[in-house]
């Protein structure tokens, strides 16, 4: 019997900016459109879901959320309408997002799944 080989597939991550519009005020949980900037690889419109998330360690799973989440951290100060938000896309399943990523931006983050 031969033996099957088990074909590697090497996950992309990519980041970047993103414009980031919600259709409710920031301080309320939601849907969001986000529109990457380049030179990110998709620069399409998304309307996403929006969440607000204490700062810690989360797994962002493209079964749960298909497309991406905008997360909003429940101490961010964002504001201004639309927003420069990180963004982090992944050809995965799953995205990380950590305390690193709340220190290093403050207003949110934007996941996003490649295709």
């Amino acid at each position: 019997m031969r033996a099957l080989s088990r074909r590697a597939f090497a996950v992309a991550v990519v980041e970047g900016s993103a414009s980031v519009s919600p259709d409710q005020d920031w301080g309320s949980d939601g849907t969001a459109d986000c529109r990457p900037l380049a030179p990110f690889p998709d620069t399409a419109t998304r309307n996403l879901p929006l969440e607000h998330r204490a700062s810690g360690a989360h797994t962002i799973r493209r079964s749960a959320y298909p497309q991406g989440l905008v997360i909003v951290w429940d101490d961010s100060p964002v504001s201004v309408d639309p927003a420069d938000l990180h963004i982090r896309g992944s050809t995965g399943t799953e995205i990380q997002v950590s305390d690193d990523d709340h220190q290093s931006w403050p207003d949110g983050i934007a996941v996003w799944f490649l295709n």
